[in-house]
Parts: C-alpha cells; sequence; structure tokens
C-alpha cells in the first residue's frame, strides 16, 4: 500500500488514483474549515458523525440529494474523456461590490486557490469576470486542455452557445472568453450545481473586498498563507 508523507503528495495520489473525483480533497478540507469557524466564532458545537455526514452528503452523493428534490440525476463532471486540468468558478455581488473565485486542479496532483476583485456591478458580470480570470490564470499556467464547471446555468449556455445574451453591456466580456477558448487545445464547458461548487463560492465572496483587477493566488496544499498577486485588465 502506497503512504504518502506530505499533502501534497497526497493530492497526487489522490489525483492519479481517482481523476473523476479531482476536487473531493479540497471539498472535504472546506468542510472542516468550515465547521472550525462555526465552532469558534458562533460557539456551535459538531460531533465528527455530524461533520462526516454533511461531507458524505454535499461531495459524495448528488443522485441521492437530486432524487429528494425531485430532479434528475446529472453529471458532476464530463464524460469519459482524458482531460488532464479542471477548473471552478463562480462570482459573487454584494451591495454593488463584485467579487469571483476559482480553481484549477492539474493532472500532476497540483491545485490552485484564486480570488479576483471584480469592482462594481452586477452578478453576471462577476460571473463572466470570474470565468475569464480562470481562463487568463490557465493560460500562465501554459494548461492546453481544461474543463470548465459552474454553477451559472446562464454563463454555461451562453458560451456553450445554447442561449444569446441580451446584455450588450456584457456582450463584449463573453467575446473575450470566446478569444480565450481559441487558445487552448481542448476546451469544454459544463453546469453544476451550487453545492458542489462551495470552494470556488467561498473564494468569490473573499474577492469582494479586494482591489479591482488583484487576482490572488495559491496552491491549496502551501499553509503558509502566502498568495501569488497579479494585475489583471478586467475594464
Amino acid at each position: 500500500m502506497y503512504l504518502c508523507t506530505s499533502i501534497s503528495d497526497n493530492f497526487k495520489e489522490w489525483t492519479y488514483r481517482h481523476p473523476k473525483w479531482i476536487q473531493l480533497p479540497i471539498m472535504i478540507c472546506w468542510h472542516i474549515w468550515k465547521t472550525r469557524n462555526f465552532i469558534i466564532f458562533e460557539q456551535q458545537r459538531y460531533t465528527i458523525d455530524q461533520v462526516v455526514k454533511q461531507i458524505l452528503t454535499a461531495c459524495c452523493c448528488p443522485s441521492i440529494r437530486q432524487k429528494k428534490e425531485g430532479r434528475p440525476p446529472r453529471r458532476t463532471h464530463p464524460p469519459e474523456h482524458s482531460y488532464t486540468t479542471y477548473g471552478t468558478f463562480d462570482g459573487a455581488q454584494q451591495g454593488g461590490r463584485c467579487g469571483g473565485g476559482g480553481t484549477i486542479s492539474l493532472i500532476d496532483g497540483r491545485i490552485y486557490l484564486l480570488k479576483v476583485g471584480l469592482g462594481t456591478g452586477s452578478n453576471t458580470r462577476a460571473e463572466l469576470l470570474s470565468l475569464w480570470s480562470l481562463l487568463w490564470f490557465a493560460r500562465r499556467l501554459d494548461c492546453e486542455d481544461i474543463h470548465i464547471l459552474g454553477d451559472s446555468k446562464t454563463i454555461i449556455d451562453w458560451i456553450n452557445g445554447e442561449n444569446h445574451i441580451r446584455n450588450s453591456a456584457l456582450f463584449h466580456w463573453l467575446q473575450r472568453i470566446s478569444n480565450f477558448r481559441d487558445t487552448f487545445h481542448s476546451i469544454t464547458f459544463q453546469h453544476q450545481f451550487r453545492e458542489y461548487n462551495a470552494m470556488a463560492d467561498s473564494l468569490s465572496k473573499e474577492g469582494l473586498n479586494m482591489e479591482e483587477g488583484l487576482l490572488m493566488v495559491k496552491e491549496a496544499s502551501d499553509n503558509t498563507g502566502n498568495w501569488e498577486s497579479h494585475n489583471i485588465y478586467i475594464t
């Protein structure tokens, strides 16, 4: 049996053994971190069994959850293809302020977390700019093949040509994303339900208080708290 000796090695081993569930370790870490905050800041109490049940419900049982809600089971991962990279994105808007967040999971086990300040505007604008920021950094990583997951069906439908954008103020951003698409060897976009996009959602809310155009990135396995900063053109 293979025994990993570091967080980074464990991420890599999981990626090779379970490519269809490449983001599950992030989801587990996020739920543990969220529970820790509830315990410290809101004086709530949880048993280990309760935490495990929350993780299993959110991460591992989509068909059960969807059946209860009256929705047909849907894929949260692409069909049987050999994508090398997965990306998730989400946008947030509160009080007119916009933020974006996302994750990029590489085949070698590295997982990047992204958060970006997006100035002011609508939630739809935040979603579009968050996706553009994710693609910008993916190209900086020299990604050639990527499968993008997002919980905004409107944005995914626009990108896939299944619906037409009617907001002229956002059209140029859709065009810029389309231009980015041409720089990848293979790129696909797929909708996933919000409960499976928790990490990107959390990061997008952190972006609400960031300076417009500031993109911050770090590897998920980096426990030093150091984020790499980039200035991107988003006007």
